[in-house]
């Protein structure tokens, strides 16, 4: 007869315990291996991220850099034609060589002009009749063709033709007609007149930019923002070095250099790449303008990244160290997690094959847990179904949202999707996007929390989705602060205009509505027409750029792509001549003719492309703040104003009309701050006017004169001013001080009437007494008389 024993379970509990060690190691292996590619991944980042900075630094400044350039390639060009058109240069090339007065008059006046341009080096005026040339800079000289100092200056006018472009000319040239042993670098501008018979040279202007003061400013600029160690060049199109942070590299050729092949061979204007040189790597930044056939080329070593990513490395190391202790006590953790059903599965075989408890491991019902957990995953999966189903429109949103997105899509993944969540569009339908953009964005947001400012949004992407359902099959997402509507088209419309005309009513009803019922205006952008699912992307991307026209339009205006077929964009040119006008108004304080300018040159610019208008906007910004800090130096007036915040201050408003008001704000403030600045200055002139006569008061030879001498004006001009904010004039002032002197010292019976009058150092007793009796009604002794 057999007898049935307990299965025992010993081996099982040794084998089981073996079967946990081997569960630890694996994951913690598993654990470690994460954490070294994730480092790996990090360090990479790091890396990469360290070069993006140094790569974006450098692209920013060459932008920057070369946007001063064109703009000094501007006004040196403007300078040039002002100044050949000057009636004091003509005194200079057409008067005889014995009308002295004339050419020193001339001279004067065309120094002073340099001086108010600090870049320009010197600069010569040439007669070809005469042979002559005047040259302004640190000596003034008249010099005959052959005695001419600086020789290349001769050969490039021999060599010159009509009509050749006004552009730069790298050259090194004596630094004056008495130092020619020592030489300067200098860019030279030379414009020319010729005879339209014979097409020979008669007149020409030579201006000589001073290129160590360019590359100074670079310098300075760059070291800031790059570092002493970052290299900055300007070479031409033959490899020649026309600007350099050494400065014994100018003028020399660099084309056989590797990278310089690499650049000027690439075709692209802008372009960045890494390099070896000399053994040691250096990112290579560089940007062409094509105008002027210059490329600037920015230097930057590699090594200028290792102190930030030694730190770097460093912090992840002990990163790295911290998770990795954290990661082996969660590989712990999670193989006794892991390793629990098997207990479990080991206790419910014990209870099925009756093992006796002295030899269960443990006394845990572990199978009800278990049960337990189900019970709670079944829970928490209802209550996710249920969220889902509570969230669609977020769902929604976020398909939708992948629609025009940047990176490819799955289409029937997101069309099922989109189904699923209850969106009615169809995609094998024509389709039309109408992006509406929130006016006054910022005063939306200004006094609304987070939360507050979506929900509004979500409520009127609702209404604006409710509205054109009413007509059309239609979904409408928020995006940020603006809204972005699908409109699926009727089939039987043909004709984009015909698409347009169909639902432009609707949309402008929505727009009442909107600001009806939410005080919100809205602008509205319809994109072009939409064939497949796939051009949602390109699309969208296009509305975006079409809804900044709402800086031409206006508020609440609805742009069509139409816009962009009304402007200039070939024939755009800077308002260069209009905004010198304009910042020569501010600085003779007209604020009248400044207003009307202003209007003009926005006016001009509207017509043209957007990008074009941000630019113009960009130069005028520009050209006002140099005119502020002009007027500042020149004043010593402190406006507090600096390009990038204005220029941030101008791209920040959503109109024209909104950057009009801005300027003229801004003029009114510029103006107002001379004017109280010149009356101040006034004001002191006037206190030491008084101040000397009553100081001077007995000196005889007191008069206009001497005090115009001690105040260092002009006699004529100190009256003029003295009188306009006194009513009266010098001289009558020192008269009145006088007479008041006077009545004072006839209160004292002891001051004859002859002293009094020599103390107060009056010429004339007769017209003394004269003037008494005019200014107080009686005589000198009839006033004493009545006074004692």
């Amino acid at each position: 007869m057999k007898i049935n024993k307990p299965i025992t379970v010993k081996n099982t509990g040794e084998k089981s315990k073996s079967f946990f060690f081997k569960l630890f190691v694996l994951i913690s292996i598993l654990v470690i291996v994460i954490i070294f590619l994730v480092s790996l991944v990090m360090n990479s980042i790091f890396t990469r991220h360290a070069t993006d900075t140094i790569q974006t630094s450098n692209q920013k400044i060459l932008s920057q850099i070369s946007f001063n350039f064109r703009y000094m390639d501007a006004f040196v060009n403007q300078f040039i034609v002002n100044t050949f058109e000057d009636k004091k240069t003509k005194i200079l090339l057409y008067s005889d060589v014995e009308d002295m007065s004339k050419l020193i008059e001339g001279v004067d006046y065309l120094d002073a002009n340099r001086y108010n341009s600090p870049f320009v080096q010197s600069y010569y005026l040439y007669n070809a009749e005469t042979e002559y040339f005047f040259c302004l800079g640190k000596a003034n000289v008249r010099r005959n063709k052959d005695e001419m100092y600086d020789r290349e200056v001769v050969d490039i006018l021999e060599s010159v033709k009509p009509y050749d472009a006004l552009k730069p000319i790298a050259r090194t040239i004596p630094i004056s007609p008495f130092e020619i042993a020592y030489k300067t670098n200098v860019y030279t501008y030379v414009l020319c007149s010729f005879d339209p018979k014979s097409d020979d040279l008669t007149e020409a202007i030579i201006v000589n930019i001073d290129a160590d003061w360019i590359i100074n400013n670079i310098k300075a600029m760059t070291s800031k923002q790059l570092g002493q160690e970052n290299i900055f060049m300007m070479v031409d199109r033959t490899g020649t070095v026309l600007g350099h942070t050494s400065d014994d590299m100018f003028l020399t050729n660099v084309s056989k250099e590797p990278y310089i092949k690499e650049i000027l061979s690439s075709g692209y204007p802008t372009g960045i790449f890494k390099k070896a040189i000399d053994n040691h790597s250096f990112y290579i930044t560089y940007s062409t303008l094509e105008e002027s056939d210059v490329t600037f080329i920015s230097i930057s070593p590699e090594n200028s990244l290792s102190e930030n990513f030694l730190v770097i490395q460093k912090l992840l190391a002990v990163i790295v160290v911290v998770v990795l202790v954290i990661g082996l006590c969660a590989s712990f953790i999670m193989s006794k997690v892991l390793y629990a059903p098997l207990r479990t599965l080991q206790g419910n075989l014990r209870l099925l094959f009756n093992v006796p408890p002295a030899d269960t491991y443990g006394q845990k019902d572990e199978f009800k847990h278990m049960n337990n957990v189900f019970l709670k995953l079944k829970t928490d999966m209802k209550n996710l179904r249920d969220f889902r189903n509570n969230n669609l429109d977020s769902v929604k949103n976020q398909y939708l949202m992948h629609l025009i997105g940047a990176s490819p899509i799955d289409a029937e993944g997101i069309q099922s999707h989109l189904k699923q969540c209850g969106a009615k569009l169809t995609f094998d339908r024509k389709m039309l996007l109408v992006l509406y953009t929130i006016d006054h964005c910022q005063e939306f947001l200004k006094n609304r929390s987070s939360n507050d400012a979506n929900a509004l949004c979500t409520a009127i992407a609702n209404e604006i989705d409710r509205l054109l359902e009413q007509n059309f099959i239609c979904e409408t997402m928020v995006m940020r602060d603006d809204f972005l509507s699908f409109i699926n088209i009727p089939e039987q419309v043909t004709g984009y205009d015909a698409m347009v005309d169909l639902i432009k009513p609707l949309l402008s009803s929505i727009q009442k509505a909107i600001e009806k019922q939410y005080a919100l205006s809205l602008t509205l952008t319809i994109s072009p027409i939409i064939h497949t699912i796939y051009n949602i992307a390109p699309v969208f991307k296009t509305t975006l750029l079409l809804s900044k026209y709402r800086l031409v339009l206006g508020h609440g205006s609805i742009i069509t792509p139409e816009i962009e077929n009304n402007m200039t964009s070939d024939s755009f040119h800077l308002p260069v001549k209009e905004t010198k006008d304009f910042t020569d108004a501010i600085k003779k304080e007209e604020l009248e003719l400044s207003e009307k300018l202003c209007k003009k040159i926005l006016y001009n610019l509207s017509q043209n492309a957007i990008q074009d208008i941000r630019f113009g906007l960009s130069y005028v910004s520009l050209s006002i703040i140099d005119t502020v800090n002009t007027i500042a130096n020149n004043g010593n007036i402190s406006f507090d104003m600096d390009f990038i915040t204005f220029n941030n201050e101008i791209n920040s408003m959503e109109t024209l009309d909104e950057v009009r008001e801005h300027y003229l704000h801004t003029l009114e403030r510029i103006i107002q701050k001379i004017k109280e600045s010149k009356d101040n200055k006034t004001h002191d002139i006037i206190e030491a006017v008084n101040g000397f006569i009553e100081k001077n008061l007995t000196d005889i030879n007191l008069s206009s004169t001497m005090v115009a001498e001690y105040i260092g004006l002009t006699s004529k001009y100190l009256n003029v001013l003295f009188k306009k904010h006194t009513g009266s004039s010098i001289a009558a002032t020192i008269n009145a001080f006088r007479l008041e002197k006077a009545r004072e010292m006839l209160l004292n019976k002891n001051n004859s009437i002859d002293s009094i009058i020599e103390n107060i150092g009056w010429g004339s007793k007769k017209y003394f007494y004269t003037c008494f009796k005019k200014e107080f009604g009686v005589t000198p002794n009839v006033y004493r008389s009545t006074k004692e």
